[in-house]
């Protein structure tokens, strides 16, 4: 077994204090967001990668494993790379892009190695590495620090909220990693925005735009090949995040300069809302919603809030006027209840 370094992170107190930690996030001023920085902000692995001699199956998209694993590790990565050299030639016939980007894998010491501030085995992560532009991580091993809490949020959640992860067979540690896997292809389908000519200087445009694609991949006969299963484990999640996360939900203009970070499901939810979003554009307008991303967002545009720039996607898109309410006011205030009405007073009886 290999070293499982703990980076504990609170999940479940922080579910627990729902309103304590919803009382602290503070909206960030409304301004023209910066330029993406180099690797998008994913800490720099080069060297981290080259001193623990990762191995590596070079290509397009590259796959690195860390050396002294069990003999099958190196066939599952390659497996993978086929998956993704695949995915790559979908994407180029479906949308005329291609993806950029590979994949590493890691233990846990490795992923601690690689300074990461996130639990191990927390989606939507990734290293960047001048030799090979951003990787994407993912864990070796399925019981890892992420999986067991999430896997605990799921226990102590109403059925209300697990009935679907339930339903599918994802209530555990092993659903758990599926949801971390298929997060992959969201990353992926992320590097896929400047292939396509989209303005897409801030986080959770690149978001929706790889989680239409990521769902345009997974939804096919191709993908479901390829991924068997992994569109049922995003949506499963995805709705689990949103109700059981729903107390400790964050208003999006509050994070439009990068993800939200630190302890607690405020980032799963968000990301969450984010894929329920891109999904809902992809069904609805298939690979079309692309070329209306493209004329929302082109090359040079620039916006000084998130709504302005939510305002111009809407424009193109309509009929998604519920979801800046989703977005912005992921907690609405209870209605207020209406006052009792007056007893009518019966009139005695001759």
């Amino acid at each position: 077994m290999p070293f499982r370094h703990r980076l504990r992170t609170g999940l479940l107190p922080a579910l627990s204090m729902a309103a304590v930690i919803a009382t602290t996030v503070g909206a960030l001023p409304q301004q023209e967001p910066d330029r993406p920085p180099r690797g998008l902000g994913a800490p720099d692995a080069g060297t981290v990668i080259i001193d623990l001699g990762f191995k590596v199956l070079p290509g397009a998209l590259p796959v690195l494993y860390p050396p002294d694993q069990p003999g099958d590790l190196a066939t599952q990565m390659r497996r993978r790379q086929v998956a993704l050299l695949e995915a790559r030639a979908f994407w180029w016939n479906m949308i005329g892009a291609l993806p950029e980007g590979g994949v590493i894998g890691v233990d846990s010491a490795h992923w601690t190695a690689c300074g990461l501030t996130q639990a191990y085995g927390y989606p939507a992560s990734r290293v960047w590495s001048r030799e090979y532009g951003l990787l994407t991580l993912l864990p070796l091993d399925p019981g890892t620090t992420f999986s067991e809490e999430a896997a605990m949020a799921v226990q102590v959640a109403p059925p209300i909220h697990s009935s679907r992860l339930l339903a599918y067979g994802l209530a555990d540690e092993a659903g758990a990693a599926a949801y971390t896997e298929a997060w992959s292809w969201i990353l992926l389908g992320e590097s896929l925005v400047s292939s396509l000519r989209i303005e897409a200087s801030t986080w959770w445009q690149r978001r929706l735009v790889g989680a239409s694609a990521a769902a345009l991949f997974l939804t096919s006969p191709r993908g479901a090949e390829l991924a068997p299963g992994l569109a049922n484990v995003l949506d499963a999640w995805c709705w689990f995040w949103t109700g059981y996360a729903r107390p400790v939900a964050l208003d999006l203009r509050g994070c439009a300069a990068a993800p939200p970070v630190g302890p607690g499901p405020q980032g799963l939810e968000l990301d969450a809302r984010l894929y329920l979003l891109g999904r809902r554009i992809w069904s609805s307008w298939g690979t079309d919603c692309f070329d209306r991303y493209r004329q929302a967002w082109p090359i040079g545009s620039r916006f000084a809030s998130v709504t302005a720039a939510l305002d111009t996607l809407l424009a193109v898109m309509p009929g998604l006027d519920e979801w800046p309410e989703r977005l912005f006011s992921p907690r609405p205030e209870e209605p207020p209840r209406l006052p009792a009405l007056p007893r009518r007073e019966e009139p005695p009886r001759p």
